[in-house]
């Protein structure tokens, strides 16, 4: 589960970082083992094994941002996408 959302900055680039309250279970849960290995490298030095750079979308890191507070606050989209989001 998404636990928070923060904005940080390294290497020159910004970065938004998923916080989740059980970060070592979606590690383990990954069953691609690249992937994994990417998750693993990410919570080392980014502290969440998920962190999302701008330059991977077509919009800024604020833009993006907004947009995940927006539907995370959002209870329609919170009763939706409540069986996808493991738990």
């Amino acid at each position: 589960r998404i636990a928070d959302f923060s904005v940080f900055r390294t290497y020159g680039q910004k970065f938004i970082r998923i916080e989740l309250h059980d970060p070592d279970r979606a590690i383990d849960e990954e069953k691609n083992r690249i992937a994994k290995g990417l998750m693993r490298w990410q919570m080392k030095y980014f502290g969440s094994p998920y962190a999302i750079t701008a330059s991977t979308v077509d919009i800024g890191t604020a833009e993006l941002e907004k947009i995940l507070r927006v539907l995370r606050a959002d209870p329609a989209y919170r009763r939706k996408y409540a069986r996808t989001v493991r738990q």
